[in-house]
Order: C-alpha cells, then structure tokens, then sequence
C-alpha cells in the first residue's frame, strides 16, 4: 500500500479504515481503555449506546495482531468494494446488514467482539466470491481452507469463544454469498 493507494481508495473502506486506525491510536495511546470499547449487553441496556458500534473497531490490545486485522479487513473491504459491489452505496448497505447480523449472533451467544465475526464473514466473503480453495498449513501436517485456519487454531489453543465467533462470521459470510450470488442465478 503507498500513497497512491489513499487516493484511489474506495470510500467507504477509506472511512472504515481511518476509524479503525483511529481506535487503534486511542488505545495504544491511553486516551481510552479497551474495556470502553467492549460489546456488553448490560451495559448497553445500561445507557452506553457506543458499544453497539465500538466492538467493531476494537480487536484487543493495541499489538502486532490487531495492526494484522486492521490489514486483513483492508484487503477484504476493498477487493469486496470495488470489484463485487461497484457502488459504495451498496456496499455500505451490505456492511451494515453483515454487521446486525454480527450483534443479533453476539447477543444471543454472549460474545463480547462483533469484530471477529464480522472480519471472518468478509473474508469468507472474498474467498466465496473468487471461488479461492486457498490451504493453510496448521502446525505440522494439518492442512485446512483458509476460512477455517482462524477457527481450528483458536480451538487447539483452547480459545473457544474466538472459535466460536470464527465460525459465526463464517456462517454469516454464506448467508450474505448464498442470497447475493447463489439465489441470484435461481431466480
């Protein structure tokens, strides 16, 4: 990514990913806890609106890994913007669907990130549409399809919650390509 890249940007992943970065420089600042951020029911019921929107931006402690997701939803926003949908209108329409979708299965299965599944069902999202059979290699010998390398890895390192949200995201993903793109060509 250069300079180049700023400018031709489409908009609403341009947006995004200045509000990502910002976050992420608020926290790594100190300026505001990540725990703020958090997606709480209680306290959302409580009065604090912004975790609604705020768990989207927030991936856990300002680190290599979230600079990585940061990345990841760049790539997959913008392959999504300007080569599926052609019109940043509609692609915001999609993202905000996708990111109900995301809350909905957050409140019913107590996940405190909506981030998780909402950067799995972009990237499933992606892959689906490129028609990718992308492998990852796991460890030694365990190979599997990239949607999945987030989920099998957090389930070996006992990291169920952010397996489960993995498989969330994913499951999101292909109801957003099933009725786009597979129920399309039916009727």
């Amino acid at each position: 990514m250069d300079l180049n890249d700023i400018h031709t940007m489409p908009p609403v992943t341009k947006a995004l990913l200045v509000t990502y970065l910002s976050v992420f420089a608020l926290v790594h600042c100190q300026f505001i806890s990540g725990p703020q951020l958090v997606f709480i029911p209680a306290n959302i019921k409580n009065g604090e609106i912004w975790r609604l929107i705020s768990g989207f931006f927030y991936f856990g402690p300002s680190d290599a890994t979230s600079i990585i997701k940061i990345l990841f939803f760049y790539f997959n926003s913008r392959s999504l913007e300007s080569r599926y949908y052609n019109d940043s209108l509609k692609y915001a329409k999609r993202l905000l669907l996708l990111a109900a979708m995301a809350l909905a299965a957050c409140f019913a299965t107590g996940l405190k990130n909506p981030s998780v599944p909402f950067l799995a069902a972009l990237e499933y999202l992606v892959q689906a549409r490129d028609q990718l059979e992308v492998h990852v290699r796991i460890f030694i010998g365990i190979e599997v399809l990239q949607p999945f390398h987030r989920t099998l890895t957090a389930a070996i390192i006992g990291e169920n919650s952010l397996a489960i949200a993995s498989v969330i995201g994913v499951l999101l993903g292909h109801i957003i390509y099933f009725s786009e793109d597979v129920m399309s060509v039916w009727y």
